[in-house]
């Protein structure tokens, strides 16, 4: 009876114990309690781990040697909406099951899809290259166990995977490598990154876009959070993770720029395929926001195609020699023109005094016919050209036109100021003229012979 009662209260203990265990504990420390009739999100394997900083310069470096600034070179994609899938370039979904080969699986499936855009085979399950070679074989370097896709496209480049027909089937779990025959390993001609100069980091919207253009479905690595494992459908939300945090390998394969993002700074997603199944999110596709989740993390494209060299680099422009000085202009004397003056008598117009276009030098420079004539001369036969036009007289307009005509050769200025001087005298002009001819022969230094008459006035003006 005793012991009875006693079970009873034993059991109380302990429960009673329970409770307060629970009711002490933290709040994130307990279970939630699931829903009636829902089933827990299944938790999908990731995979992507990143390569040593070193290893990774190399690659880049590598690529770089290769490609250059190949991307940059690349004509824009300016499609709003663009999708492989309507193009016949993508294949149908992968599953990777519980092993960690995002990575390979996503890779090889990329190589495939490239042969089907290059036409060289048909958008279905034959086109698939064999995933499970690389667990067995060693192209998929890490295995289940998680590593980076540039260490498969590399592989896939140099060694090459059979058409999953031709090995054993995926089994999600590495196995014992089969012998395959060399002929049947199918190779990619060439890989590189989206980024114009082959950089690390996360490639630019429009540079994937380009890419996803020019070669067809391009790899990434980004941060698949816990949103993931229960994703069904629509743009995930924005989120700016961090670098560290990337984990996932999987295959962009279109954009979309009218659809934004909840939480998005702006319109834009790219349409990505993932390797969990047709039944995970939207046919085994997800849509992300441009910036969101570190997409474009290590973007990769991959050809089956050889592609012509980069090429090379375009050398700097020389330097540009610096302008010469301008010479300075050669010293020589000066000009003046006089111009032809029209003589009119009693308003009849007569003819002209010839002009010209004569030397001037400096003022006190020696006059000499070689440099010219000095200022005061020019001066001087400017205003007896104006004085002989004023007077009339056809015969003094002949002899300046002589004078002018004869300005270069010394000896004939003597003569032609004789003639001016004896016909002066003869008209008995005014005295404008002869105090002309005169300032003229003294600032030449010619001793005209009629001169010394002019001067004393003599049969001067008439006297």
């Amino acid at each position: 009876m005793r012991l009875s009662r006693l079970i009873p209260a034993a059991c109380l203990l302990a429960a009673g114990g329970l409770l307060a265990g629970l009711v002490s504990a933290p709040a994130d420390a307990i279970p939630p309690i699931p829903k009636a009739g829902a089933k827990p999100a299944p938790k999908h394997p990731r995979g992507r781990k990143a390569p040593d900083p070193e290893v990774l310069a190399a690659r880049h470096e590598a690529a770089f040697g290769r490609h250059r600034n190949r991307v940059a070179r690349l004509p824009k994609a300016t499609a709003e909406k663009y999708d492989c899938r309507t193009l016949g370039y993508v294949l149908p979904v992968n599953d990777q099951g519980q092993c960690g080969d995002c990575f390979g699986v996503s890779t090889v499936d990329i190589c495939a899809m490239s042969t089907v855009k290059a036409g060289r085979a048909k958008n279905d399950e034959s086109a698939r290259w064999s995933a499970q070679y690389g667990l067995d074989c060693g192209g998929f370097r890490g295995g289940c166990n998680g590593g980076d896709e540039a260490q498969v496209f590399e592989y896939a480049k140099t060694h090459g995977f059979p058409l999953a027909s031709d090995y054993p089937p995926y089994r999600a779990s590495e196995g014992r490598c089969q012998t395959v025959d060399p002929a049947k390993l199918l190779k990619i001609a060439d890989w590189g990154y989206c980024t114009p100069n082959q950089q690390n980091g996360v490639a630019a919207v429009q540079d994937i876009k380009d890419c996803i253009v020019a070669y067809g479905p391009v790899s990434t690595a980004l941060v698949a959070d816990s949103s993931w494992d229960g994703y069904q459908g629509g743009p995930l939300p924005f989120e700016r993770s961090s670098p560290y945090n990337v984990d996932h390998a999987v295959t962009i394969i279109g954009w979309d720029d009218t659809i934004q993002a909840p939480g998005a700074p702006q319109k834009g997603v790219f349409v990505v395929l993932n390797q969990w199944g047709k039944s995970w999110g939207m046919d085994g596709c997800v849509l992300i926001a441009y910036g969101s989740h570190q997409v474009g993390t290590e973007a990769i494209w991959c050809v089956t195609t050889p592609l012509p060299p980069p090429p090379p680099p375009v050398p700097p422009a020389p330097p540009v020699p610096p302008t010469p000085p301008v010479p300075p202009a050669p010293v020589g004397p000066a000009t003046v023109t006089i111009p032809d003056l029209p003589v009119y008598v009693g308003g009849v117009h007569i003819g002209h005094a010839q002009g010209g276009t004569f030397p001037v030098s400096p003022k006190s420079m020696p006059v000499t016919t070689d440099k010219g004539l000095s200022l005061d001369v020019v001066l001087a036969l400017i205003q007896l050209a104006r004085d002989i036009q004023a007077s009339g007289h056809g015969q003094l307009i002949a002899d300046f036109q002589a004078l002018t005509a004869a300005i270069r050769d010394r000896a004939g200025i003597l003569a032609a100021l004789e003639q001016l001087g004896t016909d002066l005298l003869a008209v008995g002009t005014d005295p404008k003229v002869l105090a002309d001819l005169l300032r003229i022969a003294a600032d030449l230094g010619i001793d005209v012979p009629a001169a010394s008459v002019l001067r004393t006035g003599k049969a001067c003006c008439g006297k």
